[in-house]
């Protein structure tokens, strides 16, 4: 904890006590998310009209915060209702399978590359899409946001994303495909695994032909073989994740409750050392600090963030020295209203919690989950 005789520290590690382990937020929504999956396609429809209609009776600081930015998508059109990623191109052979695991509820997504927000990239019949269209506001409403948390996610993902000069390698990793999943995806997921590097040859000949030309010393180092072209795809995807997963784990912090855990792709933004708040936990508390509108915080590191190595395999990325100023200059607010900043992180996330499990109650409820309140 930061006491104000003492601002130079970053809070102090407070070892959970021991608790039987209780059904997750995850898991108590995924069981609802069954029965609600179980009810034919026009009790679906009804059923998420009334979900919608009933969690707009809840309010709070955080939930009216969201609405506010979803006024302002919506008014300003940010979000599009087709895609424009352009023809695709798949390897021959895949990636390493995936690990099943939780995963944001999504339909609308940031592009990168192209910096727009899009609708999600979905396989199957038109049916089993639109199932899939259904399920997703209900499982973020279980979950205890809004049903459209995903829209304000990828809006403050685009806010956040200012740096054009990586452009046009992302766009590279989105439109090689791999399956569903870019390969940006696929590489992101196995990255820290035996299986974190797999590139293939025609990937990495478009890759030379796309970012070699010239004669800069950059592209004459790519050009000199496979095995170069293979490292430098290697390091700027690297860079570059630590980029927009920096992003993404923000972006998500600020419409998640506390209790939700981040993707497994973003878990490590939940870590902590000893002495030190996880990034969520910094991120939750700045939110606070700036009356819970996330707009502000994505502003914040719109204006700090250090730009992109040029090329980005040429030099390290770390995002994290900027968002610590942005963080420090938040402490005295925080410090004016609690002793210490870690009671300020626990009143924030205890009045955040009684917001997300007013949504939950009224959508398991008119879900028909036994045992919720009716």
């Amino acid at each position: 904890m930061i006491r104000s005789s003492s601002l130079a520290l970053i809070g102090l590690f407070a070892a959970p006590m021991a608790t039987a382990r209780a059904p997750s937020a995850t898991e108590l929504a995924s069981l609802a998310l069954e029965r609600y999956a179980a009810k034919s396609d026009s009790a679906q429809k009804k059923l998420l009209k009334q979900l919608r209609a009933e969690a707009e009776q809840v309010s709070g600081p955080l939930l009216d915060a969201l609405r506010a930015v979803l006024v302002d998508i919506r008014t300003a059109k940010r979000a599009n209702s087709k895609s424009k990623l352009g023809k695709t191109k798949k390897a021959k052979k895949a990636a390493p399978a995936a690990v099943q695991s939780w995963r944001f509820p999504a339909v609308a997504t940031y592009r990168y590359g192209l910096a727009r927000i899009e609708p999600v990239l979905q396989s199957g019949g038109r049916s089993e899409k639109q199932r899939k269209q259904r399920r997703a506001p209900v499982e973020l409403l279980l979950l205890g946001t809004l049903p459209d948390a995903d829209l304000v996610a990828a809006d403050l993902e685009a806010r956040m994303d200012t740096d054009r000069s990586a452009d046009d390698f992302m766009l590279f990793l989105e439109l090689w495909r791999n399956g569903d999943e870019s390969f940006y995806e696929a590489l992101d997921r196995t990255a820290g695994t035996q299986d974190s590097v797999f590139f293939y040859d025609a990937m990495l000949g478009d890759y030379v032909s796309a970012f070699g030309r010239g004669k800069t010393n950059a592209a004459k180092q790519i050009k000199k073989s496979l095995d170069a072209a293979h490292d430098a795809l290697h390091e700027s995807f690297l860079r570059y994740r630590q980029y927009r997963a920096f992003r993404e784990a923000l972006a998500l912090s600020m419409v998640l409750p506390p209790d939700v855990p981040l993707p497994a792709h973003l878990r490590r933004y939940e870590e902590k050392g000893q002495g030190q708040y996880s990034l969520r936990q910094q991120a939750t508390m700045v939110l606070a600090v700036h009356d819970y509108d996330p707009r502000k915080v994505a502003a914040l590191v719109a204006e700090t963030a250090p730009p992109l190595p040029k090329p980005p395999w040429s030099a390290p990325y770390d995002p994290y020295e900027a968002w610590r100023t942005v963080f420090e200059r938040a402490m005295p607010a925080m410090l004016a209203v609690q002793e210490d900043t870690t009671a300020f992180l626990r009143s924030v996330e205890a009045a955040w919690l009684t917001q997300a499990d007013a949504l939950r109650q009224t959508s398991q409820a008119l879900i028909g989950v036994p045992g919720s309140r009716q």
